[in-house]
């Protein structure tokens, strides 16, 4: 049985947030090895693949933001991580690497809701959460939590959709203003879409095909002839876009919570013990 990190009590499983996939319906991954198969997809996306041009583009900010990180073992959070797609950017950098979503299936480690992490304060160097605040009941909630378990110093790389059709249980789209505003307690905050106006025209009228065409047949046709063209377009045109965000669909943010500029008193050392010490895992996500 699962159990919290702090507690050691039972972990809840209940729904606070949900990891959707390419599909309209989210996908059951219950065996690691097609959890593997699904995030090889997403880290190296064939021309075929409508999200080919966020999630190249993605990989390669993901890549750069990475090789700037303590050349070291670090201790990573995986927010929303039962596929674990960008783990492999890691390389030897994660030395003790835990996925934590809802679901508890895929490659996860920890069954739990990122409104209420069950970690003690300053566990983690970075945390990852991609694609995953669309989902969540409280993307504010889960941004304050992944800024309370970062160790003064660390590092969040999220990314978000901005502009993207609606699934059946998404429920936020986010601008760089509102990004800015969730992330009001980091510093160094660096927001960059995942491809500019032309390429995420192309992204659009991808998707545009791939929620009209019910037929798989007509879908299978659709990733061998069509939605390539549209993706090569999309990657050579984009340069004469850069700079003009006004339709990107997705966007990519590093940021870094301060570091500490004088040890804890010890009436705070108390405080901080006694409150992860009365932490509990709540249902639906909602922290006591």
């Amino acid at each position: 049985m699962l159990r919290n990190a702090v507690t050691n009590e039972p972990v809840t499983t209940e729904r606070g947030y949900a990891y959707i996939g390419r599909a309209p319906l989210p996908p059951r991954v219950v065996h690691r090895e097609g959890a593997r198969e699904l995030s090889q997809s997403i880290l190296n996306p064939s021309l075929g693949d409508p999200d080919y041009l966020v999630r190249r583009r993605r990989r390669e900010l993901l890549e750069n933001w990475i090789a700037q990180l303590p050349e070291r073992e670090l201790a990573v959070l995986d927010v929303g991580g039962r596929l674990q797609p960008y783990r492999p950017l890691l390389g030897k950098r994660a030395g003790h690497y835990i996925a934590l979503d809802p679901v508890f299936e895929g490659l996860l480690d920890v069954a739990g809701v990122g409104e209420c992490l069950p970690f003690h304060d300053a566990s983690f160097d970075l945390a990852l959460c991609t694609q995953m605040l669309n989902y969540a009941s409280s993307p504010a909630q889960v941004v304050d939590e992944i800024h309370r378990v970062l160790k003064p110093g660390g590092t969040v790389l999220l990314t978000v959709a901005a502009i993207f059709p609606r699934l059946h249980d998404m429920r936020w789209n986010f601008m760089p203003d509102g990004l800015q505003l969730l992330l009001r307690n980091f510093t160094e905050i660096e927001l960059v879409p995942e491809g500019h106006s032309i390429a995420g025209l192309c992204r659009s009228i991808n998707w545009f095909f791939e929620s009209f065409l019910r037929s798989e047949r007509l879908r299978r046709y659709a990733g061998m002839l069509l939605y390539p063209v549209f993706n090569l377009a999309g990657t050579w045109l984009d340069r004469f876009s850069s700079g003009k965000s006004k339709f990107a669909t997705n966007y990519a943010c590093r940021a870094r919570k301060p570091a500490a500029t004088q040890p804890a008193t010890h009436k705070e050392r108390k405080k901080n013990r006694r409150r992860n010490t009365e932490r509990r895992t709540p249902a639906a996500g909602h922290c006591e």
